[in-house]
């Protein structure tokens, strides 16, 4: 399991991290981590430190794509440096410089300040001015802050971020990538949030990596982490009481009992489907799970349990 560290100041998280990992729930740990991540990508004098298995990222080597579905952003929005949609355009011009009608564009832009310069001097010299008019080649971000995206369908809210999302993903990859998307269940049906899934199963196969803040209930493999006293609960996290369980309980376990214990834990967590999934397990990883409940805090309606030996086993420790 690989897991990756944000660190800023004196806050350190670590995720259970994945090509699909879930930041599951509505909280503010959350929406520290996302910022924090956009601050090492987008800021210019970020304090933001990431780390991949404790190895430190170079944003270099990596992109990072935002796409929110809680805010009410259309193609036609004014673009930002930091818009990924502006990034695209961008990418779509400068891919593009070598055709005909640029060179025109080009040369026009050059004839209209030459024109512009001898204009300005004639002024400049009525007024016997010693001074003269300088200018640049036509930057392609000023092509870019002139183009807007239109369409010609009624789209709804979450087709446009799909549609963003599309063409991200379409685009030639040469650097590792994050894309973090946010709520997508605000705007989105079953039918449409399994056509989102589709897309990330589809793409995570390269070095392309999803991070969702999502409250949804995901029927996929991913990693999950949630929030539990103010503090992220993971498979990671959870494997630190590893060693202490093989202490403290009355059996020898395999890794894959753990393992699977752990992710039982983290699925059914706050679940009310939680004590009737539990009672139908093995009887060690009932062992299992009640012991780290105990280690980590989690408080156990004693009186849904039904096994007597699980139940004293809790009492005991």
């Amino acid at each position: 399991m690989r897991t990756l560290s944000i660190i800023k100041d004196k806050e350190e998280y670590t995720l259970a991290f994945s090509k699909l990992t879930i930041l599951y729930g509505y909280n503010n740990i959350w929406y520290d981590i996302v910022n924090c991540i956009k601050e090492f990508f987008y800021g210019k004098n970020s304090d933001t430190k990431l780390c991949l298995d404790t190895v430190a990222i170079n944003k270099k080597d990596w992109e990072c794509i935002f796409l929110s579905f809680s805010d009410s952003i259309s193609f036609s929005d004014k673009l930002t440096l930091k818009s990924p949609i502006y990034l695209k355009l961008l990418q779509l011009v400068n891919e593009n410089t070598d055709i005909l009608e640029y060179t025109i564009l080009r040369n026009s832009w050059i004839d209209f300040c030459d024109t512009l310069t001898d204009i300005f001097k004639n002024q400049m010299n009525s007024l016997d001015l010693n001074l003269n008019l300088q200018y640049n080649d036509i930057p392609v971000s000023a092509i870019v802050s002139n183009l807007k995206i239109v369409s010609d369908q009624d789209l709804s809210f979450f087709d446009k971020r799909l549609i963003l999302l599309k063409w991200f993903l379409s685009s030639s990859q040469t650097k590792s990538r994050i894309i973090i998307i946010e709520y997508p269940e605000i705007y989105a049906d079953s039918k449409q949030m399994k056509n989102l899934l589709g897309i990330i199963d589809h793409n995570s196969k390269n070095e392309t990596y999803f991070i969702l803040v999502s409250g949804y209930e995901f029927k996929c493999e991913y990693c999950k982490n949630i929030i539990l006293n103010d503090s992220i609960l993971n498979e990671y996290y959870i494997n630190l009481f590893c060693d202490k369980a093989k202490e403290n309980l009355p059996f020898m376990f395999y890794e894959y009992e753990f393992t699977s214990s752990a992710k039982f834990l983290i699925d059914f967590f706050n679940s009310s489907s939680f004590y009737y999934e539990f009672n139908k397990i093995s009887i060690k990883c009932q062992y299992i799970i009640i012991f780290l409940c105990k280690a980590i805090g989690i408080n156990i309606k004693l009186e849904y349990i039904e096994n007597n030996d699980v139940k004293d086993f809790y009492n005991n420790i």
